[in-house]
């Protein structure tokens, strides 16, 4: 068989196989292209790729699946797997090549929503907030025509959750204020430990909705666990290290 026909065949298992496929145009294609060698080896050639570019043509047309997960669970190595796949086609299909800029375009989006998920990792500040909304604004205009409504609602919802970080820093904030306005006459008391840990415990049960906020934020959800467990071994601590974090981030605004 060509070689160059070979190719093309291999790239379109991958690229055209879909549930309910015509199989059998990949196997007439294969036929066609086994004729004899000569005169009539370009004409072969020419008609097993007609019948191979139309049977990949309808499997990237049925078979869309990498492109429909919602932009949280894109499996980026299968949609690169997809773009290796088409790209000896491209030169012979504006369909598949319009297939394969979709394809290129879905992953430079879902690689910058990726990154954009990782901003509750770092500490709040207005400039890193600005700028990973600035970058959820950009791909939902970039994916208008490509992206789905359930892709593009999660857009709208990672842009509103960056928009609610700061909240729930000023959330934390208040919280530490509360349990110091309860606690800071027992500070120096002679059972001043047990009288602290009383009030903590309380406070912290009628303000469970609030640490939930908080919870949300995966950096700030660490800082919490550090002054919990800073206040669970002395109950009297002012937490200055917990402080002075909370003081920079609320500098913020």
């Amino acid at each position: 068989m060509n070689t160059k026909l070979l190719i093309l065949l291999a790239a379109l298992a991958p690229a055209g196989f879909h549930a309910g496929a015509d199989e059998t145009a990949i196997e007439t294609a294969a036929e066609v292209a086994t004729a004899e060698s000569g005169d009539s080896e370009r004409e072969a050639l020419l008609e097993a790729l007609r019948a191979a570019i139309s049977f990949a043509e309808a499997g990237m047309t049925a078979d869309r699946s990498c492109l429909a997960a919602p932009l949280d669970k894109v499996d980026l190595t299968a949609v690169d797997n997809r773009i290796d796949a088409v790209a000896p086609l491209v030169p012979y299909s504006d369909k598949i090549r319009s297939y394969a800029d979709i394809l290129r375009q879905f992953k430079d989006i879902s690689q910058a929503f990726a990154n954009c998920q990782e901003f509750d990792t770092k500490p709040y500040s207005m400039a890193m907030v600005d700028s990973v909304q600035s970058v959820l604004l950009n791909i939902y205009e970039t994916g208008e025509e490509i992206l789905s409504p359930s892709q593009k609602d999660g857009i709208n919802a990672l842009y509103e959750r960056a928009g609610a970080y700061q909240p729930a820093v000023a959330t934390f904030d208040s919280l530490l204020g509360a349990i110091d306005d309860e606690i800071d006459m027992f500070r120096a008391k002679d059972d001043g430990d047990k009288l602290c840990a009383n009030e903590i415990e309380r406070i912290l049960k009628e303000r469970e909705a609030d640490i939930a906020a908080i919870k949300e934020y995966r950096y700030l959800s660490q800082l919490f666990d550090r002054y919990s467990k800073e206040l669970s071994d002395s109950p009297r601590n002012l937490t200055p290290d917990i402080r002075d974090e909370l003081a920079r981030m609320m500098s913020e605004e």
